[in-house]
């Protein structure tokens, strides 16, 4: 309710920018062109696309992965070293991992059912290989678990170190073009208020379509930059219905065209080593 009505006002806003400039400048083509920089232009100059989020989900799944890997020496079992390291998990996934100590000390569900909801709640392909190491280990008692824990939190770690890497290439691309952005406009300003006649041309037909055409040029550059921004996501290896009669995990990377980055493809073929495909 609250982000409807925060949409709301911002529609509205954006709305009044645009008349505003029609209004002043007797140009209609800055109607459409000031309500569209005003609603959309703040959030894509801000917003990383969500990168730090991830970052912060796949660090968070790094820090739990550890803490069952130090738990599990000292637990009586699987089920309560994942509940111990559950009830302390991180912030960004919190909510999820409490549900699942709540749902394994009920002992209405089996572990490796209560796993793989819990996976795909947390909806990360870091995450999903977590679930089926744990799924695993509690559906035929594998050894060597928490190495294979260890290599897991290792990898989700240089998954977000290089997502940080991404996102300070991508925060000086994003510097750039707040840079650019604003020196256009502030001379499009400084030139109405001071020296109008020199954007006469704009004001005629030929030049309200020309203004059309560079505004839509900003737009295609900017849509361009939002999309880079957007953090990559990889390929799940949870199928999509967690109550499926199938075996709920996918082969882990039997199709070339299936992509996973260094460090998870090599725990990938850790684990598939260790237990086989499921």
């Amino acid at each position: 309710m609250r982000a409807a009505g925060a949409l709301a006002r911002r529609v509205l806003l954006s709305a009044g920018t645009g008349i505003a400039l029609a209004l002043v400048t007797s140009w209609p083509v800055l109607l459409p062109i000031g309500f569209a920089g005003a609603l959309f232009l703040p959030e894509v100059l801000r917003s990383d696309g969500g990168a730090s989020a991830k970052i912060d989900k796949v660090s968070a799944i790094a820090a739990l992965t550890e803490m069952m890997r130090d738990t599990l020496n000292a637990a009586a079992g699987l089920g309560q070293a994942i509940t111990a390291a559950a009830r302390n998990a991180p912030d960004p996934i919190a909510a999820e991992a409490r549900e699942l100590a709540a749902v394994i000390e009920d002992r209405t569900v089996p572990i490796d059912k209560a796993l793989r909801a819990f996976g795909h709640k947390l909806a990360d392909p870091t995450g999903d290989l977590v679930v089926i190491a744990l799924s695993h280990a509690a559906r035929n008692s594998a050894r060597d678990l928490a190495p294979l824990l260890a290599d897991l939190a290792r990898a989700a770690r240089a998954e977000a170190a290089m997502r940080v890497r991404i996102g300070v290439a991508r925060a000086r691309t994003r510097t750039a073009v707040r840079v650019i952005t604003g020196v256009v406009l502030g001379l499009g300003v400084v030139l109405y208020v001071f020296d109008a006649s020199f954007l006469a041309f704009f004001g005629a037909p030929i030049g309200q379509l020309v203004l059309l055409g560079i505004s839509g040029l900003f737009a295609a550059g900017f849509a361009w930059l939002a999309r880079l921004s957007r953090p990559t996501e990889q390929p799940r290896l949870l199928y999509s219905d967690p109550d499926a009669e199938h075996d709920p995990f996918r082969a882990l990377a039997p199709d070339p065209a299936v992509h996973l980055p260094g460090p998870r493809r090599n725990t990938a073929h850790t684990y598939a080593g260790m237990w086989g495909r499921g």
